[in-house]
């Protein structure tokens, strides 16, 4: 089954991810051209997305364009796509790709204990195969994030069981309204549940098109820093 699915995911590098979350919004990876669309969940009074972010990593360039629509703005930047020596990529769902092969990457994984096949499971109605995936970080871990000091809850992925491509996942991040920042010695930490419901396109004209994104007419350039620390804080 994982030789499946490891197949599967090479293959769908090659297909545009859709990742929806409730209150995130839509996510649009593409994998082969390293485009990526963001659309935020939150809404301007118009009914407009409050902000949508592209990223494109071509070559030694990383470029990111913001568009907050509520106050007409945008800004854009172009990086090194080199980091520390490290290429930046955007890469899809399945976790622990630590090797070019998923083949290889699963099978480690499955024998480190890291990934667990649970088995079938009906989700809306279709027939899929949930893998439950062992937390990132331990207790006490050496330079583990404080947010995982305490142990999180594992992860799961649910994968179609005819195409074997991911369609849904779930994770938990630190729920810091219920829990201290950082937590205290020996405090429990609340995690809150982050559901992805992904869907897949095929690489059309169409919908390679969803991928870019163009500001609008009339509205207004600024620095990055200024949008980060004046709109895109406020939503962080």
């Amino acid at each position: 089954m994982l030789n499946r699915a490891a197949a599967a995911q090479v293959n769908s590098n090659r297909m545009i991810s859709v990742d929806q979350s409730p209150g995130s919004g839509l996510v649009y990876t593409d994998v082969a051209t390293q485009q990526q669309r963001i659309v935020s969940a939150l809404r301007d009074s118009p009914g407009q997305p409050y902000l949508q972010i592209t990223t494109a990593v071509r070559g030694d360039a990383y470029t990111e364009t913001a568009i907050e629509y509520q106050h007409r703005v945008y800004s854009t930047f172009t990086t090194s796509s080199v980091d520390h020596g490290v290429r930046v990529t955007l890469s899809s769902f399945l976790p622990l790709q630590d090797n070019p092969d998923p083949a290889v990457a699963f099978q480690r994984a499955l024998k480190a204990g890291i990934i667990t096949v649970t088995g079938h499971r009906t989700l809306n109605g279709h027939d899929t195969i949930l893998i439950r995936v062992k937390p990132a970080y331990k207790p006490g871990a050496k330079h583990a994030p404080a947010a995982a000091a305490t142990q999180s809850p594992p992860s799961w992925v649910w994968i179609d069981a005819s195409t074997y491509l991911v369609v849904q996942t779930k994770h938990f991040v630190p729920d810091y309204k219920r829990s201290p920042s950082p937590p205290a010695p020996g405090s429990k930490m609340s995690w809150s549940a982050i559901v992805g419901h992904v869907t897949w396109l095929s690489p059309t004209p169409q919908n390679l098109a969803l991928l870019t994104l163009t500001p609008p007419a009339g509205f207004t350039k600024i620095p990055y820093s200024e949008m980060v620390q004046k709109y895109l804080g406020p939503i962080s």
